[in-house]
């Protein structure tokens, strides 16, 4: 059964196995990037969406971010982080997708640079993860 907490756990799961993901959390990106000194970046966050469900299909939307921090001179390597933001968060999703044999959304990329508890660029993904809808139910 594919349910929205198996969804986000293997999320996590494939990030954490990504050489240079070093945190993978679920949950609100400020309080998360803002609220804990002690992260270690590249930092992994999966944001939900809207979830929403037709006769055959649920929808499951999420923002998906990845996150490293700008070195010294801040501007020598950001588009190096955000370009491997893209590649991580695009292997993630179709690596989820794979195995599971799930469809998914056309992907949309933004990139950005923020100041949290340290300057960071990185790049969010808009998906979702299409999955057939279990035709079987509890009655009340």
């Amino acid at each position: 059964m594919s349910n929205l907490l198996n969804i986000v756990d293997r999320l996590k799961e494939i990030a954490e196995s990504v050489p240079s993901v070093n945190t993978a959390q679920e949950g609100n990106i400020y309080d998360i990037m803002n609220g804990n000194r002690s992260i270690q970046y590249g930092v992994f966050v999966i944001t939900q969406g809207t979830h929403r469900a037709s006769e055959t299909s649920m929808y499951f939307n999420f923002n998906l971010f990845y996150i490293d921090r700008l070195v010294d001179d801040l501007e020598s390597n950001r588009t190096q982080v955000q370009s491997i933001a893209i590649d991580i968060l695009k292997n993630v999703i179709n690596q989820l997708c794979d195995e599971e044999e799930w469809d998914r959304s056309e992907i949309s990329f933004d990139t950005f640079t923020e100041k949290w508890n340290d300057l960071c660029a990185g790049a969010y993904a808009n998906v979702s993860i299409i999955v057939p809808l279990d035709e079987c139910y509890t009655e009340y």
